[in-house]
């Protein structure tokens, strides 16, 4: 519809001029405008949205990472280190990385290194049976234990403004 209201307009230009009391050219006009200004706001909707939950992912990351970090340190604690080591799940991030250009200049190093980080995490989760094969498994521990509270420290303050400017809510400690 907007090539066709543009292709008017463009030939009423060429055919010398346009005739701006004509009621079609001035329905054109109003068409054009109406389609820039809902064309406009929804690409700005959809910027914010995508800004918003890919936020909300990292929000919800950041608390199962302190929730998990937790459980870790007692888990090492009384020396249960049976429990399973389960992946940080990110889809939001893994549907809107071809997105990526539509987060906030200000956000996207932070954003792209905090899900290199999670998925270092995962990676380490992975490598757990090669630790404890070869006896290191305190090793694990220490290394898995210093990269979950370094990310969390990290990444909680960074995003920190953000969560508050988007209206993220805060973690629950409950959880």
């Amino acid at each position: 519809m907007l090539t066709d209201i543009q292709r008017l307009i463009t030939s009423a230009v060429a055919a010398g001029g346009v005739d701006w009391s004509n009621p079609v050219v001035i329905a054109a006009c109003i068409t054009l405008i109406g389609a820039v200004v809902v064309s406009w706001f929804q690409k700005r909707f959809e910027k914010e949205s995508i800004n918003k939950a890919v936020l909300a992912e990292v929000r919800r990351l950041l608390e199962v990472m302190k929730i998990h970090k937790r459980y870790w340190d007692g888990w090492v604690e009384r020396r249960e280190m049976y429990h399973p080591l389960i992946p940080f799940s990110h889809s939001v991030y893994t549907k809107q990385v071809q997105n990526v250009g539509v987060l906030k200049r200000d956000l996207v190093a932070d954003v792209v290194q905090f899900y290199g980080y999670v998925d270092f995490l995962n990676a380490l989760q992975k490598s757990r049976k090669c630790y404890v094969s070869a006896g290191k498994s305190d090793d694990f521990n220490s290394i898995y234990g210093s990269s979950l509270e370094n990310s969390i420290g990290r990444y909680e303050s960074t995003f920190g403004k953000q969560f508050i400017k988007l209206k993220i809510p805060p973690y629950s400690e409950e959880a």
